[in-house]
């Protein structure tokens, strides 16, 4: 690919394939069918110790539909996310370091996404027995991760559905007066307390940093941090085979965090190219490329194909990365 060549194929803006929003009407269908259920409980004029029991187990077994729908909808999702994931970073390596597909003289801005669409489908196509197993190792990987995450959320909702109702049960012992029962069952599930309960039951993780992840929000983040890693990975493969080892770290315009120091900069694959940092000791220090990091890498084959403008931004990135290794001591 010629220096003149090298804008024509646009850097991977933000990968996503649909899946990061990933089962959030079901949650919010849950928790308002959770405070539906216990409001009719504390509504009732004089619930017994039976009737609160048989709503319990009738609460719990829709909890249960709804989480095993959302252990099947992880399970169908995760296999063609990893896939296209994967696929898709290797069939990027190709156009972004010259490759066309039959039927195409050019890539340009204008017919890059059916040049990528065209390579895509040759690559699936064409994907070893090796890749196929590495493929499923991921995505085995993957939906073990979400499934405990889910699980601990269902164990969550059913403790929060028990104590309510024991709660309930509590407060009326010993009661006679209906009215009297009632007023004690609707102070013990006023509709504040449920919903804070309820907050604090959607807790499906607490990291290794002591931060508390609600299962929704835990599983956006868990598998758009796949999804990036399989194709940044994906990418980093494809460069060892066909020997080519740099790569671009896109630029996004809203970054705030630490990543933006990395932007722009010039980056070794896989760690053959002297003077460049490595993909993977930017990964172990978290400072880009951490879970959640939209960062993607725009490989190229010959360093001088790329236009000066880059260079020189690759040079001011380097000269920051400098400043901190002196007052930092590393990485």
């Amino acid at each position: 690919m010629q220096e003149e060549e090298f804008e024509n194929v646009p850097q991977p803006d933000d990968y996503e394939n649909g899946n990061e929003e990933l089962l959030l009407l079901a949650f919010i269908a849950l928790w308002a069918l959770i405070i539906t259920q216990l409001m009719r409980l504390a509504n009732l004029p004089s619930a017994s110790t039976q009737q609160m029991l048989l709503m319990e187990g009738e609460i719990n077994r829709t909890v249960s539909r709804h989480f095993s729908g959302i252990r099947k909808e992880i399970e169908q999702r995760t296999g063609p996310m990893v896939l296209d994931a994967y696929v898709s970073g290797i069939a990027y390596s190709k156009v972004s370091t010259g490759y066309l597909p039959e039927g195409f003289s050019e890539v340009n801005p204008d017919n890059f996404e059916e040049v990528l669409k065209a390579v895509k489908d040759e690559v699936m196509k064409e994907l070893s027995e090796i890749e196929v197993i590495r493929i499923k190792n991921i995505t085995n990987d993957t939906y073990t991760h979400l499934l405990e995450a889910t699980n601990n959320t269902e164990a969550n909702v059913k403790q929060l559905i028990r104590s309510s109702f024991s709660e309930a049960m509590q407060a009326t012992l010993g009661e006679r007066d209906t009215s009297e029962i009632e007023k004690k069952v609707k102070e013990t599930l006023n509709r504040k307390a449920m919903e804070r309960k309820i907050a604090e039951s959607q807790i499906a993780i607490i990291d290794k940093a002591g931060r508390r992840w609600k299962l929704d929000t835990y599983l956006n983040m868990a598998t758009r941090t796949v999804v990036a890693n399989t194709y940044r990975e994906a990418i980093i493969e494809h460069a060892s085979k066909n020997n080519y080892d740099l790569a671009l770290i896109s630029s996004h315009p809203l970054t705030t965090d630490e990543c933006n120091n990395y932007e722009g900069m010039i980056v070794s694959l896989n760690g053959k190219t002297p003077g460049y940092l490595t993909y993977s000791e930017l990964k172990e220090s978290k400072r880009i490329f951490h879970p959640n990091c939209r960062h993607y890498l725009r490989p190229f084959n010959n360093l001088n194909y790329l236009p000066a403008s880059y260079k020189h931004k690759h040079e001011k990135q380097m000269e920051k990365h400098r400043r901190f290794i002196e007052k930092n001591g590393s990485l």
